[in-house]
């Protein structure tokens, strides 16, 4: 939805821990507007003021330190940007994102 906003004009930054999600992205979106970084999202690899919107679906409740992922978000953020997060829960709270979690980091960083 994020390339159909920005069109021609501007660019998405899809981030995320896992290659193979970036690439599995990369395929399937196939826009030259899309740009894969792998990153952690407790520590952005993008400078101040980069980015005009972050959006983050299900992924936060699994970083180990959530409000560090938030104080990322916005420190890339430009002044009057926005963020918008998706979360179920906590991963205690949801015990199907639990097990797929616990599942995923045996395989993933």
């Amino acid at each position: 939805m994020a390339l159909s906003i920005v069109g021609s004009s501007g660019i998405v930054v899809g981030a995320d821990i896992a290659p193979e999600m970036l690439e599995a992205a990369r395929v399937r979106l196939a826009s030259q507007t899309f740009r894969p970084a792998a990153a952690d999202g407790q520590a952005l690899p993008f400078g101040d003021d980069s980015f005009d919107a972050v959006i983050c679906q299900l992924g936060l409740q699994f970083f180990p330190d959530p409000a560090l992922g938030l104080l990322e978000f916005r420190r890339v953020l430009r002044p009057g940007s926005r963020a918008a997060v998706c979360v179920h829960s906590t991963p205690d709270r949801t015990p199907m994102w639990s097990v797929l979690a616990e599942t995923l980091s045996r395989f993933l960083p």
